[in-house]
């Protein structure tokens, strides 16, 4: 639509920025918005203890993923090509290319989140709303099977020969 003259601008998230410098847009680039980029995995304490013996496995899952993504580049951009870029009409290499190198900076190989995300989360869906705003902004976060996980030395040994 800005292409087109029908709008003045837009917001667009990658690799939609990189699509419009190429159609000759000027791309104002903004500053990093405080988000999780990585996997948040949504469930109940209850089922969570219930569930230790999926749970564990299935965390260790998500890092050999972020992992894989991280260092396997062709193989990564391979499958972006084939399953991605058809459903976001990506027509060029380069355009895959872009999407992996963003994506690859954003996904962090110890995906803890970052202190301005939990505090973005919070102002969006706590601070401001009288219903549930005396939750604490650490309170829905549980970090303790990461972190478990981490101090065994399961992601540090993923990387190490990367």
């Amino acid at each position: 639509m800005v292409a087109r003259g029908e709008v003045d601008a837009a917001d667009v998230d990658i690799p939609f920025d990189l699509i419009a410098r190429k159609q000759g847009l000027n791309v104002l680039q903004l500053p990093d918005r405080p988000v999780i980029h990585n996997t948040t995995i949504c469930a109940s304490t209850d089922f969570v203890r219930r569930n230790e013996e999926k749970v564990v496995p299935f965390l260790k899952a998500l890092l050999e993923t972020i992992h894989f993504f991280k260092t396997e580049r062709q193989k990564v951009c391979e499958i972006l090509r084939r399953e991605l870029a058809p459903l976001l009409h990506l027509r060029e290499d380069d355009e895959v290319e872009y999407l992996y190198e963003q994506w690859s900076r954003l996904l962090l190989a110890k995906p803890y989140p970052h202190p301005l995300a939990i505090w973005n989360v919070y102002n969006l869906d706590v601070a401001g709303n009288p219903d549930v705003n005396f939750i604490a902004p650490l309170e829905i976060w549980d970090t303790h099977y990461l972190r478990q996980i981490d101090d065994s030395g399961f992601i540090d040994e993923l990387y190490k020969a990367a």
